[in-house]
């Protein structure tokens, strides 16, 4: 398990303790009494739950594209997305796939894309 919590940079429980000079046994003593006190900083996700969320929800991506893109099973990645509903995350979706200026203009037409661009790069 990942810590993920942004003063750890997702290092793993091992790291965490050689980075704080404890063992591992502590930090995941500190982290379970830790839970109990503060529970809405939990839960603490897996870096494939990370990855899967994130380009479900952000990126827009189908579960089969996700499972391309991570070099998984579609089957490990509905778990990933399943685990991360049980542990309390929001799934709305995103803005979905983003086109480039070229798709943009295929698909609106280069007024509308033009009127809607706000700075050019």
């Amino acid at each position: 398990m990942l810590l993920c919590h942004h003063d750890y940079q997702g290092r793993s429980c091992a790291e965490a303790a050689r980075k704080l000079g404890i063992g591992p046994s502590a930090v995941s003593g500190r982290l379970r009494r830790l839970r109990k006190i503060v529970p809405s900083l939990f839960p603490i996700l897996t870096e494939l739950e990370i990855l899967c969320y994130r380009h479900y929800t952000t990126d827009g991506l189908r579960i089969k594209e996700i499972a391309i893109y991570v070099g998984r099973k579609e089957n490990s990645v509905a778990k990933a997305l399943q685990r991360c509903r049980r542990k309390g995350l929001h799934f709305n979706k995103g803005m979905g796939k983003m086109l480039e200026y070229d798709g943009l203009v295929e698909r609106y037409g280069i007024d509308w894309v033009d009127d809607k661009i706000k700075e050019k790069f």
